[in-house]
């Protein structure tokens, strides 16, 4: 939450443009928003297109007027040629094409149009905060994106260079990290190698959404034959990794944190899973608004269809783990509850559960089908709800921090 505006946490990315080199890579993405959501600007990481480019950033709720969609774009680089004028842009006619399609570097040079915006803000009352990139020369989709009110405006400070071009001639700059202001993960792009002034590097004001008045959180532990089959990778002959995922049973009155996932065709006697149970009137839950489809088995020569899901939780709330299922439609907001901010802690990446790397079932036949799935582990002060997360890609999630969260540790935490 920022002041006056709703914000929900969004790590899950649409991959816009990658450079896959030993000495300059870079990957530059576009946040994801729920409907009614806009983001503030896209992401980059120096990091080539091999490894995930997950970060973190917020999506902004436009459902007030601090929250407006920009009047056009204008072009800070392009690799060459020229922009299209904003009257010629229809997002009707050029929607997918503007910013919608990866590209990439080929072997001998840019393979495709690389182009980097700034939002122009309908008046002076209010401020762009991240650049956008595409891989046309059209124009990025304005709906997608926000300015805000200057009133709920700080002023951040430059970090380091994220990326330059081997010609020199233009450059990315993250914000700074700091503990005085909301990290949002925004890059601000110059057109030159020297870094942008300084006015360009601002953030929101955070606002802290207060723990309930009053409440009981009751934790229960769901043994091991409690948590019922969902799907299994078929065991093969080849060496590969089996999966099985399992859905909990919880007694009457408790839901969830999400399901256990385990690698091989036989559940371990100690798998478990926590579920909760909140009383006494405290909003101490809340079941997620709707997910993101992290990973499905489109792409795969697996003909069972599943796929993995990330729950959004609502604002306040963090959701603990994924949820599988046997179908390509999103399953139900009712299936697990997210907990509010006051009883969750940081937790730890676990172990690999699971990875598709050389399944002949569910590995890769064409970019973007692989995954690994992790145990969410505890920390020193909260369990560990056992829970799973996936990631795509075969390397170690970079959100872990966000990725990872635990349960305040007691068998009953009262507020």
């Amino acid at each position: 939450m920022v002041s006056g505006v709703t914000a929900v946490v969004v790590t899950m990315f649409l991959r816009i443009y990658s450079e896959n080199s030993d000495f300059n890579p870079i990957t530059i993405s576009q946040p994801q928003c729920p409907p009614g959501y806009c983001a503030l600007g896209d992401y980059a990481q120096r990091t080539g297109s091999e490894a995930p480019s997950y970060g973190a950033t917020v999506c902004l709720k436009q459902d007030n007027k601090l929250v407006r969609t920009p009047l056009k774009f204008t072009q800070i680089w392009s690799s060459e040629g020229g922009a299209v004028d904003d009257e010629e842009y229809s997002e009707a006619s050029g929607a997918e094409s503007g910013s919608g399609e990866e590209s990439s570097f080929g072997p001998t040079g840019r393979s495709r149009v690389l182009a980097f915006w700034r939002a122009v803000p309908p008046s002076n009352q209010y401020t762009g905060l991240g650049d956008v990139v595409t891989s046309s020369y059209e124009q990025p989709i304005r709906s997608r994106y926000c300015v805000v009110h200057n009133s709920v405006v700080l002023t951040a400070r430059r970090g380091r260079r994220v990326w330059v071009d081997n010609s020199g001639v233009v450059s990315l700059w993250a914000h700074a990290q700091s503990t005085q202001f909301l990290n949002l993960d925004l890059f601000v792009a110059n057109g030159y190698r020297g870094p942008p002034a300084d006015l360009y590097f601002r953030t929101i004001v955070p606002e802290v959404i207060s723990p309930p008045p009053s409440g009981n959180l009751l934790i229960e532990v769901i043994p091991a034959r409690d948590l019922n089959l969902l799907l299994r990778d078929p065991i093969g002959e080849h060496g590969y990794e089996d999966i099985s995922v399992y859905v909990p049973q919880p007694p009457i009155g408790f839901v969830a944190l999400g399901q256990y996932a385990e690698r091989g065709i036989f559940k371990h006697g100690s798998a478990h899973v926590l579920a909760v149970k909140a009383t006494g009137g405290g909003a101490l839950v809340a079941h997620p608004i709707m997910y993101k489809r992290v990973w499905d088995t489109r792409k795969s020569a697996k003909t069972v269809e599943s796929a993995i899901w990330r729950p959004i939780p609502p604002p306040g709330y963090h959701c603990l783990g994924d949820i599988a299922t046997v179908a390509y439609a999103a399953p139900s907001t009712n299936t697990i509850v997210c907990l509010h901010w006051s009883l969750v802690r940081k937790g730890r990446r676990g172990d690999r559960v699971w990875w598709n790397r050389k399944s002949p079932l569910t590995g890769s036949d064409s970019q973007g089908s692989d995954v690994t799935v992790w145990r969410v582990g505890g920390g020193h002060d909260c369990e560990a709800p056992n829970t799973f997360v996936a990631n795509p890609g075969f390397q170690t999630p970079s959100s872990e921090r966000l990725l990872f969260k635990c349960v305040l540790r007691s068998n009953s935490i009262e507020i």
